[in-house]
């Protein structure tokens, strides 16, 4: 009997290079954190005086950033219990064919 080989992944996987995946998640990351930085820069110029008209500029400045950290928090926890939850990581479904 033959030994066991492992496998190959099939699929778009198997075709993949390790620079390819490695460039892809740098420009992923900083297209993620120019989006953060921009809401976090509108949080403090903006947001305070046309969302929080009637609070001081200091209390409008930090309800501004508390929205900027919910969001930050969600996005992280919505990720944990995407994997968690589910075992599998359900949103692979939404980005590719699931068959």
């Amino acid at each position: 009997m033959a030994p066991d080989t492992p496998s190959r992944p099939s699929g778009a996987a198997a075709g993949r290079k390790p620079g390819t995946v490695a460039f892809a998640s740098y420009i992923g990351t900083t297209i993620e954190w120019y989006d953060f930085f921009i809401y976090g820069v509108a949080a403090t110029l903006v947001f305070r005086t046309q969302f929080f008209p009637g609070f001081s500029e200091t209390a409008g400045t930090l309800a501004a950033l508390g929205t900027f950290a919910v969001g930050f928090i969600a996005r992280s926890a919505a990720s944990s219990w995407d994997t968690s939850a589910t075992g599998w990581g359900g949103s692979r479904c939404w980005s590719s064919r699931c068959s």
